[in-house]
Order: structure tokens, then C-alpha cells, then sequence
């Protein structure tokens, strides 16, 4: 259990550094669908 804690802390960091790739993310399924 503490391997998955530390795994979603590390998550987390990296979407407070780089919140233009998780907003890619969540962005890609809409881009799909106007096609």
C-alpha cells in the first residue's frame, strides 16, 4: 500500500509541474468525438 501512496503523490507533483500535459489529456477524447 505505501508503493501505490508514494506512486499518487508522485502524480500529483507532476500535474502541479506540468498542467499542460493533464489538460492534453482530458482534452484528446473531445477532439476525437467533433470528428
Amino acid at each position: 500500500m505505501a508503493g501505490f501512496e508514494h506512486h499518487h503523490v508522485h502524480f500529483q507533483e507532476r500535474m502541479k509541474n506540468k498542467p499542460h500535459e493533464f489538460t492534453a489529456v482530458i482534452s484528446e477524447p473531445a477532439k476525437s468525438e467533433n470528428f
